[in-house]
């Protein structure tokens, strides 16, 4: 993946030809696709699990209503939120989440605050248990396996016309970006003052954020092939430059390495995306995610090899 024709891409099996500065967006697109293919089309056992043990995606995201009646995407709720975990040691630093088939407010060892308790010492790891020590199947979407939902629709914004690829800058010194509202699956659950809240999983938010179709309702793309929407092929296609069918081609052989081999897709990378002034909180951001979602990152022969510090804390940053 790179700009231009060296000793590099003269001998790889495939050279992506990305216009300088696109990578994010290529990038982006891979995980549109991964996301429909391989999540959301077809659940593959091996990212889903992965994803509900290891990283945030389970986790609840409260819904702030706007005056409109719409919502945008809030914080994480916490232990503090409710009245059952408020009294928990660094309660402001446990996240909770929802337990699958019994929409159970849980709260699971393994978080920050866990890492730095006095109180009771040792339960850093993730492992799908609550505080009481028992086993839990953590909600993954608020969308059930029968397809029931009740959803909201939630503001995201689309940047895709701030910013002129070709000139370098943006006429009038910036556009605006554009409102685009989607519907998302959501629960209902009551906090600590007796309030009901409308919340979602980090999960349903990135679902919902990089536009992947599963019949909800609102500015969805039709299909790979709608340059519209933001992250689809097509619309990644007149930014980078890159063909819409090599980006499909890519994502899922990279998805598909990953699956058969549990997490041996790895990015080879160093300074270079980091030259771009929006490199390291973007780019190397969304490799992050493109490995975390196919359950490359923590495996031996996957995720980041590079020989620039700052890709090591990417994982962290990301998705942690």
């Amino acid at each position: 993946l790179a700009p231009n024709y060296s000793d590099v891409t003269k001998f790889a099996d495939l050279w992506v030809p990305v216009r300088p500065g696109t990578d994010a967006a290529f990038l982006l697109s891979c995980i549109h696709v991964i996301l429909q293919e391989f999540h959301v089309n077809r659940r593959s056992t091996y990212f889903y699990d992965y994803v509900k043990q290891f990283t945030n995606l389970p986790f609840v995201v409260q819904l702030d209503e706007q005056d409109d009646g719409s919502y945008l995407s809030g914080r994480f709720m916490r232990a503090t939120d409710f009245s059952q975990y408020a009294e928990e040691e660094n309660a402001d630093w446990k996240l909770i989440q929802l337990e699958q088939g019994t929409d159970k407010v849980r709260l699971p060892i393994g978080t920050l605050g866990f890492r730095w308790e006095e109180e009771k010492t040792g339960r850093w790891n993730l492992e799908g248990k609550d505080t009481q020590g028992e086993e839990f199947d953590p909600m993954l979407s608020c969308m059930g396996d029968d397809g029931e939902f009740e959803e909201v629709q939630v503001n995201f914004a689309d940047f895709t016309d701030t910013f002129d690829t070709k000139l370098g800058q943006t006429e009038g010194k910036g556009n605006w970006a554009k409102k685009v509202l989607r519907g998302v699956p959501v629960k209902r659950v009551t906090n600590a003052d007796g309030k009901e809240v409308l919340v979602t999983t980090a999960f349903d938010v990135l679902l919902a954020q990089l536009g992947v179709n599963r019949g909800l309702s609102g500015a969805y793309p039709t299909d790979y092939d709608d340059a519209s929407q933001p992250y689809t092929p097509a619309w990644q296609e007149q930014e980078t430059g890159v063909d819409r069918e090599l980006v499909t081609r890519v994502a899922r052989e990279w998805a598909e390495n990953a699956e058969k081999t549990e997490g041996k897709s790895i990015f080879i990378t160093g300074s270079g995306t980091l030259h771009w002034y929006h490199g390291g909180p973007l780019i190397h951001r969304a490799m992050a995610v493109m490995g975390i979602l196919t359950g490359c990152m923590g495996r031996n022969g996957g995720g980041f090899h590079s020989y620039v510090g700052t890709e090591k804390i990417r994982p962290y940053a990301a998705i942690g």
